[in-house]
């Protein structure tokens, strides 16, 4: 996908919520969630991919016969997962676009394009949906496990903390700091050592920003085995 089919993406995306929803920060809005939520899925994908490269080295067990191939299918599962916790999460906050289907429709155009539209994806959106937080992670953990084999190795809280990185990137977007930082202080229950960061002490950081030290929003492995 090229750079203008993004931007037109986001455009159409933007124009859509001011209109639907009548609001007059549509640009605004889709801005700051593309950038919170393509470094989520970007730095998720570093973590349960290279990172475990690097702490473990290739496994030859391990290896899918197409890196390349197993990197897009891992990307867009991470993907379909985002947009079913940040349209869950968008619901449950109250925050002012239409509701339920709509919400569901506009955010899966935004983040998957034409790939929203296909039936077998659409499904899988709708049964992420129907889970429970809880069963919705176990459900995303198994399925990367298959799609990136080496996945497996990663820390088990990367996945606990994960869904609340993707909830702070829809906070911030929708322009809700204290939700954001309700958030943070839940993933710090799970990751205490993170406020210990001497670059970004833990906090909240801007839509798209991430801490060079520690990996805030989504932390790197020395953190994450710290606890």
């Amino acid at each position: 996908m090229t750079v203008n089919d993004v931007a037109q993406r986001m455009d159409q995306a933007a124009r859509q919520l001011d209109h639907d929803a009548h609001r007059q920060d549509g640009q605004q809005l889709v801005k700051l969630l593309t950038l919170g939520l393509d470094l989520s899925r970007r730095l998720l994908l570093d973590r349960v991919h290279a990172d475990v490269e690097r702490e473990f080295g290739m496994d030859s067990m391990l290896i899918p016969v197409s890196e390349t191939k197993s990197i897009e299918r891992t990307t867009a599962e991470i993907e379909l997962y985002q947009v079913a916790v940040s349209v869950a999460f968008i619901g449950d906050r109250g925050y002012a676009v239409p509701p339920g289907e709509w919400c569901l429709n506009w955010l899966s155009q935004l983040r998957l394009g034409d790939l929203g539209e296909h039936a077998s994806l659409r499904q899988r959106l709708d049964g992420y949906l129907t889970q429970r937080p809880e069963d919705r992670r176990l459900t995303f953990t198994n399925v990367m496990a298959r799609v990136m084999p080496e996945s497996r190795r990663a820390p088990l809280v990367l996945y606990r903390v994960f869904p609340l990185n993707v909830k702070i990137a829809t906070a911030l977007a929708f322009e809700d700091a204290a939700g954001a930082t309700a958030l943070r202080e839940a993933q710090a229950e799970l990751l205490p050592g993170v406020l210990e960061c001497g670059s970004c002490r833990g906090e909240v950081l801007a839509s798209g920003q991430s801490c060079a030290e520690c990996g805030n929003p989504v932390w790197k492995f020395d953190w994450l085995l710290a606890g």
